[in-house]
């Protein structure tokens, strides 16, 4: 499974532009997202147009991306300056209509466990990052797809990396 935030020149600036997104046959544009992990705490981060509005790192799933998984370590580094290990998918894949009104976006969202909270990312001018518990990031988010996938994040106990048992001498 991909790492958070490898790849060519993504360690110093963030993609921009629609030119390789992925779009299933009936036009739905595919999106991927994390639920980035510090030890039990959600990284946030705000919105680049309202430094209020908390969310989750998102954004499109893009051709040269093997996995929707890949797409979501790109995000999650570009927009909240994290790396980690990928953890599980999230049986809720959010879908809603774009602000635009011009189509459909559908989310499959991951956890990942970070490693690496960087202090400077390709975003970094444009968005604030903080940690929260579980409960107050759920509380915090105001978009129904970013509350409903931290929600299955704690109705599956995903927020602790379980590490399997060690046999033998």
């Amino acid at each position: 499974m991909p790492q958070g935030g490898d790849g060519d020149d993504s360690r110093t600036r963030a993609r921009q532009g629609r030119e390789l997104q992925r779009w299933d046959s009936s036009g739905v544009r595919l999106c991927s997202g994390c639920v980035p992990l510090v030890n039990g705490w959600v990284v946030l981060i705000t919105s680049q147009k309202d430094a209020t509005q908390w969310g989750l790192p998102k954004g499109g799933w893009e051709q040269d991306e093997p996995y929707a998984a890949t797409g979501a370590a790109r995000e999650s580094f570009e927009e909240a300056g994290v790396r980690g290990v990928m953890g599980a998918g999230l049986e809720y894949e959010g879908e809603y209509t774009a602000k635009s009104k011009a189509h459909r976006i559908r989310i499959q969202w991951f956890v990942l466990y970070v490693t690496d909270l960087l202090p400077e990312w390709p975003e970094s001018a444009k968005r604030k990052r903080r940690l929260f518990t579980l409960d107050e990031a759920i509380s915090l988010v105001k978009k129904e797809e970013h509350r409903l996938a931290l929600q299955e994040v704690k109705r599956r106990r995903l927020d602790r990396p379980r590490m399997p048992g060690v046999k033998g001498k």
